[in-house]
């Protein structure tokens, strides 16, 4: 027996996390948001439904996308989304280490 249907805007969530596992929520307002643009040129409406207001780090419809990330966890789906900002956190802390602790950094914060 199939789940609930999923809105709109999970459902984008969700493909977009299956193609960009490594989003965060920064990174997927970003992708939703950019997905919503272009598909307002070439279909003339968006594809979530979202409704974008200023934030701090771009366009973002916070009931929205935090009502589909609810709905996406509701239906067993959340560890996707949890997953992906565990793997971007892994990339970011080996990346920093990586720029940050170069062989000559670490020999000179063991002195």
């Amino acid at each position: 027996m199939a789940g609930p249907a999923l809105t709109r805007t999970a459902q984008a969530l969700r493909l977009l996390l299956e193609v960009a596992p490594g989003a965060g929520h920064t990174v997927l307002a970003k992708l939703a948001y950019l997905a919503d643009l272009l598909a307002r040129q070439h279909l003339g409406r968006p594809i979530t439904g979202m409704e974008y207001t200023y934030d701090n780090h771009g366009p973002f419809d916070r009931l929205r996308f935090y009502a589909a990330r609810d709905e996406l966890e509701g239906n067993g789906l959340g560890g996707a989304f949890y997953l992906a900002l565990y793997v971007m956190a892994i990339c970011a802390i080996t990346i920093l280490t990586h720029v940050f602790l170069t062989p000559e950094t670490r020999a000179r914060s063991l002195d």
